[in-house]
């Protein structure tokens, strides 16, 4: 029993979610994933790993600093240590995070079996780091559910729709749930579906 690997889960939060508590228990704004986890703890079988962006304005994005780098780290932590399976790892993000989700899964597209990013553009982190085309490119053969909602307010959906339709011009299987009156925080409908969960698992790396 003590060899056995699980699935594992990174999930980059918003720009609400400022501290761990907040990050984990949704009070800065996610709903989704920590419901589900809550209501499905027992049958729930990812390692869910929260790691907690430095305090600033969300234009600051996922990718600066040391923090790309230190969840690489807190995922090689995981594996080695608490049976995390490498070849199923998963990142999931919303707004903020799910930009970061975009481009840290784009640089490191070897690490990730699948990437679900909710309400959270593409060129958040990758294009103005100038990293957009690498981003793209390595994500082609990457399983991806997109998931946005028509009337968000804070991260047009037509931004979502510009990333699917070059992905999949391109010949990219990315998924896209496009939601119509979900609001900005589509996450708590898109991270609270068991349909997500299940889609996950059946992702692995070679």
């Amino acid at each position: 029993a003590g060899s056995k690997r699980h699935p594992v889960i990174l999930f980059l939060h918003n720009a609400g979610a400022i501290n761990h508590e907040q990050a984990s228990t949704g009070e800065g704004g996610s709903k989704g994933l920590p419901k589900f986890m809550r209501e499905t703890a027992d049958q729930f079988p990812f390692i869910v790993v929260l790691p907690v962006a430095p305090p600033g304005p969300s234009s600051l994005g996922w990718d600066r600093g040391t923090c790309f780098e230190s969840c690489m780290q807190l995922l090689d932590m995981i594996s080695t240590d608490l049976g995390g399976d490498p070849s199923r790892i998963y990142a999931l993000g919303e707004s903020m995070g799910g930009g970061g989700v975009w481009a840290l899964a784009g640089k490191n597209p070897e690490r990730f079996a699948a990437i679900a990013p909710c309400a959270g553009h593409l060129n958040c982190d990758a294009e103005k780091t100038g990293q957009k085309d690498l981003v793209m490119k390595n994500l082609l053969s990457k399983p991806i559910w997109v998931f946005h909602s028509a009337d968000d307010q804070v991260a047009p959906v037509e931004e979502s729709e510009k990333a699917v339709e070059e992905l999949t011009q391109l010949g990219s299987n990315v998924k896209f749930t496009r939601y119509t009156d979900a609001g900005h925080a589509c996450w708590d409908i898109a991270f609270n579906d068991e349909a997500l969960y299940n889609w996950l698992l059946e992702q692995h790396l070679p």
